[in-house]
């Protein structure tokens, strides 16, 4: 293999490894970060429900498509009075544990975040396939420009080993256009300095044949 693909095939892996890993990176960071998000709106829901006279009774009508993404309120409360519950199709379970636990029924998974407030039992609840699509758009929107810019880092270092390795073919044409004879030292400033112990060393080789024609 050529230097020239060498280098090239070298960097543009170390590049993708590095893209791929911050891709990564950023897709989970950002899940967790909307799960935080999605965890804290539910607290604040339970918090500041009140008594629970904001909740309806029957099922909330909804424009199509937008009852999955809504947060199901049910509030209990120890002196006997009928529950509340802002969606009465869903299978809340009979008893839960203050703060966050999960229940499932029929319509899939829920993560459940209950509050004990004195004579009142606030839960709410929201479907996890919901919160996963949340964040997963989110992560792929934080994860995007990593991924992007892997094919992008390919084009800049096949330039950039390019024009280093211009330099190279330079300085070998001149040499090969050289007649028989010509052996002149080569211009050690024109090349990268990690090849000018090479050149000098060519024109000491230069400089013996040389004095050997002049002899």
């Amino acid at each position: 293999m050529s230097l020239r693909r060498a280098l090239i095939a070298a960097f543009s892996l170390l590049l993708t490894a590095v893209g791929a890993v911050s891709a990564l990176y950023a897709h989970h960071a950002a899940k967790r970060e909307v799960w935080g998000i999605l965890d804290l709106q539910q607290r604040q829901v339970a918090r500041f429900i009140g008594d629970g006279s904001g909740v309806g009774t029957g099922e909330l009508r909804l424009p199509p498509g937008e009852d999955d993404e809504d947060l199901v309120v049910a509030i209990s409360y120890a002196d006997g009075r009928p529950a509340r519950v802002s969606r009465p199709g869903v299978d809340f379970p009979e008893t839960s544990e203050a703060g966050f636990s999960l229940f499932s029924d029929a319509s899939g998974e829920w993560r459940l975040f209950t509050l004990v407030d004195g004579p009142r039992t606030v839960r709410v609840a929201q479907q996890t396939a919901e919160r996963e699509e949340i964040a997963a758009d989110a992560a792929w929107d934080s994860a995007l420009p990593f991924v992007l810019a892997i094919p992008l880092s390919w084009l800049v270092v096949y330039g950039l080993v390019g024009a280093i390795m211009g330099r190279l073919h330079g300085i070998a044409a001149e040499v090969a256009g050289r007649r028989a004879g010509d052996v002149r030292a080569i211009d050690v400033r024109r090349a990268p300095s990690e090849v000018r112990p090479l050149i000098t060393a060519m024109n000491k080789a230069f400089g013996g044949l040389s004095a050997a024609l002049a002899q």
